[in-house]
């Protein structure tokens, strides 16, 4: 379907205003005024600016009242002017209507650019999954980590950036999750590994975040790379059990000095 753009919908309402002002007067005794001005103001929805849709507003109101003057120096007045004012009062409700309308599609946009920022920046890699463990979206970071393209692994099961030695054990581990969902850390007590694109494990912590879309469940699993940190680990560990060593071959040469 053809997308109206800003410019065609801001051309399109003028052309409509005009021929409405235009047919109104010429063909009076026609409903021509009430749907042109209305689709004047439904077409400044598709004009992101909520000046448009204030503009088409006041220039509806103010073609109304323009007609209301005139037909005062007309007789037998009542009828007309009695129509005139239902058309202002359903312009006013339109416009008040779009106006709203507008300001909750800017707030959604506004959450939206917010979440899409915090997925993009995110520093840990961010994966998410359907109920069948296929992967629909993945952050920069997992990028990253794994080595792989987002559309690489878009559509592959996310068994695949696991260990083959443990992807058994994994599809287990996930079908229990999704038997009792919840927020979770995932393999508590055990050391967790992820698979590169090139085939090499490394370290990670992951967490897990369930939710339901169109009553489709769907996992959000937040991945941490701890290769530093069980290197820094796995230093301390030797620098203690180096300092063991000299404590007690301490501890022996007293003895034997004693």
């Amino acid at each position: 379907m053809h997308k109206l753009s800003s410019r065609q919908a801001s051309m399109y309402a003028i052309i409509v205003f005009l021929l409405t002002i235009g047919l109104s007067y010429f063909l009076p005794g026609y409903p021509i005024m009430i749907s042109g001005l209305l689709v004047v103001i439904f077409l400044s929805t598709f004009i992101n600016d909520t000046r448009s849709t204030i503009f088409a507003g006041i220039g509806s109101v103010m073609v109304i009242i323009g007609f209301i003057l005139y037909n005062l120096r007309k007789p037998n007045i009542y009828h007309p002017i009695s129509e005139h004012l239902f058309v202002l009062l359903l312009v006013l409700f339109t416009t008040s209507i779009v106006l709203y309308v507008k300001r909750l599609y800017r707030n959604i946009s506004f959450d939206k650019t917010h979440l899409t920022s915090l997925f993009e920046n995110a520093t840990e890699g961010i994966i998410l999954t359907n109920k069948d463990g296929l992967i629909i979206l993945v952050n920069p970071a997992a990028e990253k980590m794994f080595e792989y393209q987002a559309k690489e692994l878009t559509g592959q099961n996310i068994d695949l950036l696991v260990p083959q030695k443990y992807r058994h054990r994994h599809v287990k581990l996930r079908e229990g999750f999704l038997a009792v969902p919840g927020d979770r850390v995932m393999g508590h007590g055990r050391d967790l590994h992820g698979t590169k694109k090139n085939g090499q494990e490394f370290p990670v912590e992951v967490s897990l975040s369930f939710y339901k879309q169109k009553e489709e469940p769907h996992v959000i699993a937040f991945i941490v790379d701890i290769t530093h940190r069980k290197s820094i680990e796995s230093n301390m560990h030797l620098q203690q059990e180096e300092l063991a060593k000299v404590t007690n071959d301490i501890r022996k040469l007293n003895i034997e000095k004693i």
